[in-house]
């Protein structure tokens, strides 16, 4: 297991402190929603033009260790994605995390506490399913104690895997295969040559669309308490 980084050594935590995104940076574009304790930004290795992540402001390694409030937070901000994937783009939202219990990354390539939401049409959402139940088994609807695997395929319906040999990158492969891109599947190939360029198109591509959708999603989110 790697040891995790300190806060200040922490990619993801220099990136939230960056602030608002506005171009293209080395370790990602920043915040296009920020609130007092999460942010949203799009992922710097976008598996879709849309694939954005779910961060704590706190340096904690999963996402089930956020207190109560702010599980309903992420609850709500799911939703919002969900709404943004779907009314913008006409596809469903997989959400997805790699979490350590452990006080290392586990299989998580960042130490880092980040969920992935990514838009997917129905067929590619039941095709990664269906290879998650094959390889993995029946899931917990409970959270575990363990290091884990966690996706939401059906809004609603949590579903969590024991992850005693830290499977790195294991829902990426799953989804660029579905995708019929395997190129994509590994985030360090999205950081080099002609990916490298696809990566940094579909960055812009999901502010400007989250920007346009941000009248409603703000408005949406600020309905829910959530304004930053």
């Amino acid at each position: 297991m790697n040891q995790p980084p300190s806060y200040n050594e922490c990619v993801f935590c220099l990136l939230i402190a960056r602030g608002p995104a506005q171009t293209w940076h080395k370790d990602g574009p920043g915040a296009i929603y920020e609130g007092r304790d999460l942010v949203i930004v799009p992922d710097i290795a976008p598996l879709t033009p849309y694939h954005m992540l779910i961060m704590s402001r706190e340096h904690l390694f999963a996402m089930k260790s956020l207190g109560t409030q702010t599980r309903t937070d992420v609850a709500l901000l799911k939703k919002a994605l969900r709404r943004f994937h779907e009314q913008e783009h006409g596809l469903q939202s997989l959400f997805f995390e790699h979490g350590s219990c452990s006080g290392y990354s586990g299989a998580s390539c960042i130490a880092h506490a980040h969920l992935h939401a990514v838009p997917l049409s129905q067929k590619q959402l039941a095709t990664v399913l269906g290879q998650t139940l094959k390889l993995l088994g029946q899931p917990n609807k409970t959270p575990i104690t363990s290091d884990y695997l966690y996706a939401e395929f059906i809004e609603g319906e949590e579903l969590y895997w024991p992850d005693s040999l830290n499977k790195r990158q294991f829902f990426r492969i799953l989804v660029a295969d579905a995708l019929a891109n395997v190129d994509r599947a590994k985030w360090q190939n999205c950081l080099n040559g002609p990916e490298l360029l696809t990566s940094r198109s579909w960055l812009e591509t999901c502010v400007k669309s989250w920007n346009s959708f941000s009248v409603v999603g703000g408005d949406f989110l600020s309905d829910k308490g959530l304004k930053p």
